[in-house]
Order: C-alpha cells, then structure tokens, then sequence
C-alpha cells in the first residue's frame, strides 16, 4: 500500500491520511510522537513556520476529542512544552 506524502519543507514529510479513530490507543499516540520529532527536527533545523504548522495538527488531534484520558493529558503536557520551546526560538 503506497500512501500519498505531504511535503512540509525542511525534509520533513508525513502521511496524507491519519489513522482511523477505532485504532489502539497506542497507534494514535504513536503517531503523535512522531509529530513531536518532526516538530523538534523542525526547530533544530531552525525552520519555525513548519513547526508551529506540526503544532497545530497535534492540537488539531488533540482538540477533535471530548474525552479527557491519561494520553491526552500527557499530550497536553508535551503541547505546552513544545510550545514554550517555540517561543523561546522566536524571542
């Protein structure tokens, strides 16, 4: 199965499509964390535009769920921080 890529620049691509909502909670996490090593790569790379646009797609993730569970408050945690990490290469 071939997946079609979105190019973000800084030789950062991801998939196109997200995993379907009934996959284990692992394979979302998975995927998050993959969206935060983009991020930092980003930021290493000194390419912030691509960062804040990583950012936004977990918070994308994070935000279409109601529910509150211990993945979402880890996740929200890691937001944060990677937001402060943003802003300080910014200022």
């Amino acid at each position: 199965m071939t997946a079609q890529i979105i190019h973000l620049g800084a030789n950062l691509t991801l998939p196109s499509r997200l995993p379907p909502p009934n996959r284990r909670r692992s394979d979302r996490r998975h995927l998050e964390g993959y969206l935060f090593k983009a991020f930092h790569d980003a930021c290493d790379d000194d390419d912030l535009e691509v960062a804040r646009q990583l950012l936004d797609v977990v918070e994308a993730r994070l935000n279409r769920n109601d529910a509150v569970t211990p993945d979402t408050h880890r996740t929200s945690v890691l937001l944060v921080a990677a937001y402060e990490r943003l802003w300080a290469l910014r200022h």
